[in-house]
């Protein structure tokens, strides 16, 4: 079962890449808290952040259980799918997250680390066949993706 500091991880890396919403976060937080029968503090004061996204994330980050960074870059690349499908303009943004993310936490990343690190040079320097190839990897990153956990 995924902890929920690790889904916590995963909305807090997706905000970060522009790839969910304040207000989708701050929601799964108002949910969350509803249907915890004795809420940790972390979970308390989040919810009372208000629009502080800043306040939102520090107390997010101090959620109750184990961190599994790779479950939690797993739901990030979830939201960017999504985000991507929605808004390929956000394409540039979701890259350098991703170049990022493997350069911060390369183990985290597993196998697709050496290609999140080198995506967004690749892609600047690319003829158009080969961005388009390099899309396509990206695509099939992206649908590796995991959604969160329901409820959690």
């Amino acid at each position: 079962m995924t902890s929920l500091r690790t889904t916590a991880e995963g909305y807090l890396l997706a905000i970060e890449a522009d790839s969910i919403s304040f207000d989708t976060v701050s929601a799964w937080v108002d949910n969350l808290m509803a249907e915890m029968p004795d809420p940790p503090p972390s979970v308390i004061d989040a919810c009372c952040a208000g629009e502080d996204v800043n306040a939102l994330m520090a107390n997010m980050r101090q959620f109750p259980g184990e961190l599994d960074l790779a479950a939690a870059c797993q739901q990030m690349l979830f939201h960017m799918k999504n985000t991507l499908a929605e808004m390929p303009e956000l394409e540039p943004k979701i890259v350098n997250k991703l170049h990022t993310f493997a350069l911060e936490n390369g183990d985290a990343a597993g196998d697709h680390a050496e290609f999140m690190r080198g995506l967004e040079r690749e892609l600047g320097q690319a003829d158009d066949g080969a961005a388009a190839e390099l899309r396509q990897k990206l695509a099939a990153l992206l649908d590796t993706g995991v959604a969160p956990p329901a409820g959690a």
